[in-house]
């Protein structure tokens, strides 16, 4: 079993390859105080309301992480909050309010792409070569309307001097005066949560000399934040091309802060964060709720009622997480780990962390993560081990072909591009090996769509013949990367195997 030092010493290197450059963070910053300077601009229609910007989100909280691909950008969260009063003006003028304005700062600057009218938010787009975005939420100050509402639902009023009022498109009461409006609270957030660090952030602080509240929190890099940036990355994999059931970040975040012990080992908070999110879902097996932490009021976990999905994917992601984490602490050395790893974290961010790991040991304590026994995508748990003694000395060639109502047939290489669903697949294979034999076809199914209505599969399946050729007919139900293996069973022995012939699904 591996030595905990070592692994712990490895999950630092991973990390440390999913920060955010403090080149981007400068950057944000930048196109943060240009922003704000161009709401603040003489001629503003924002002007007299006095705006006043700040940060919310990963950026400000210290748990940004890379893009696991290339082409992916940051999302900056942007508040602008006015000085108005809910008795002055609807959501929707606040919100046509401060769009006029982003679109300003998008002619001006020549933007290419307008600003995006979003449910709550204003989306500015910036170049592709930006690698980020910056989502700006109108709001005004709520502190009076939301201690009222809290008084008159019995709960604690201790945040309610930073409460917000923010916009919402999908607001009943969206285009006329009211005192409904949804409340929010960033600033009571980010307090709550630099309080689960203040000994770091205390110590961060007397280290440079200056006080505690010019230490941003983005800079203080705690085990805590650390361990939220494993969390959200291992979460981004696994939900890959699934955005609508990803588990958000915020109810990551806040189980995280919650459940943290100040343990100064990543390797320690990690299994102390996951096994007490693992015991959360054993007690509550019926339905999960998440509160968040300066508002009683609100249910991070409100939509899952409307869409029970969204909390089946958080209750399989916890469960991936604990088997990977329990399987790194069961490998026999770090090579090991970093395979695992390099399935639940990303192939190329893994590699990344093995070279750093590699220069932190030394070359002649070099770990080496070779291609060859890298995971296979095949490796699934659900994928059934092979039932007969191998001995292969035929061959067996398959071909699929998709058939949709009212379109001809055609045919699917392997591995080609996705196809829609409700279509019917017809597998075909052809082998050399001489009668009498067995057919027999394993399926097996993976992506969360598939996880959900428990058919996975993975098992063997019977074929049969039709115009002299071995067939197996299935159809396109789940999004996701699926495959079929035809097997050719001669006196109790595979003598014919086709591998696997992947069929891709939108």
């Amino acid at each position: 079993m591996i030595n905990r030092n070592d692994l712990n010493e490895f999950l630092e290197t991973l990390v440390a390859s999913l920060e955010v450059p403090e080149s981007m963070y400068q950057k944000a910053m930048r196109r943060f105080d240009s922003i704000t300077d161009h709401l603040k601009r003489p001629n503003s229609l924002l002007r007299k309301n006095v705006p006043i910007l700040y940060p919310q989100g990963s950026f400000n909280l210290g748990t940004a992480i890379k893009p696991f691909d290339e082409d992916g950008h940051y999302d900056v969260d942007v508040v602008c909050e006015l000085n108005e009063t809910k008795g002055a003006i609807t959501q929707k003028s606040l919100k046509e309010l401060v769009g006029h304005e982003v679109k300003e700062y998008q002619r001006i600057n020549g933007f290419l792409k307008r600003p995006e009218d979003n449910r709550r938010c204003w989306t500015l787009l910036y170049a592709d070569t930006e690698q980020f975005h910056m989502d700006i939420l109108p709001a005004i100050p709520d502190r009076q309307g939301f201690s009222r509402l809290l008084i008159e639902k019995r709960a604690s009023a201790y945040w309610t001097d930073t409460a917000i009022a923010i916009t919402d498109q999908k607001h009943p009461r969206f285009t006329i005066i009211t005192d409904d409006w949804y409340v929010s609270n960033p600033k009571g957030y980010a307090e709550w949560f630099k309080s689960k660090i203040t000994e770091k952030i205390e110590k961060l602080a007397e280290y440079r000399q200056v006080r505690v509240d010019q230490i941003p929190t983005y800079n203080v890099k705690s085990t805590l934040q650390k361990t939220i940036q494993i969390l959200k990355r291992h979460r981004d994999i696994l939900f890959k091309g699934d955005h609508d059931n990803k588990p958000i970040s915020v109810i990551i975040t806040t189980l995280a802060a919650q459940f943290y012990n100040s343990e100064d080992s990543l390797l320690d908070a990690l299994a102390n964060i996951i096994s007490k999110m693992s015991t959360l879902i054993e007690q509550n097996p019926t339905g999960l709720k998440v509160q968040n932490p300066v508002n009683p009021l609100e249910n991070f976990t409100d939509k899952w009622t409307e869409k029970p999905s969204k909390e089946q994917a958080f209750r399989f992601w916890v469960s991936r997480i604990n088997e990977d984490l329990s399987n790194a602490l069961e490998a026999g050395d770090v090579t090991s780990v970093a395979e695992i790893f390099a399935t639940a974290l990303g192939d190329t961010l893994t590699k990344v962390a093995v070279d750093n790991y590699n220069v932190g040991k030394g070359r002649n304590n070099a770990i080496i993560l070779n291609e060859s026994v890298m995971p296979s995508r095949f490796n699934v748990p659900h994928r059934k081990p092979l039932k007969w003694p191998e001995n292969l000395h035929g061959a067996v060639k398959v071909v699929a072909k998709v058939s949709k109502s009212g379109f001809r047939p055609y045919v699917a290489p392997s591995n080609s591009k996705p196809i829609d669903k409700h279509c019917s697949l017809r597998f075909e294979a052809t082998t050399n090996v001489s009668r009498p034999y067995q057919v027999y076809w394993q399926v097996v199914n993976t992506g969360n769509e598939a996880y959900y209505k428990s058919a996975l599969r993975g098992d063997f399946y019977d074929g049969y013949i039709e115009e002299g050729k071995l067939v197996r007919k299935e159809s396109t139900l789940y999004t996701g990367m699926h495959w079929v293996e035809c097997f050719i069973v001669k006196d109790n022995v595979c003598v014919a195997r086709s591998g696997e012939y992947v069929v891709n699904i939108k």
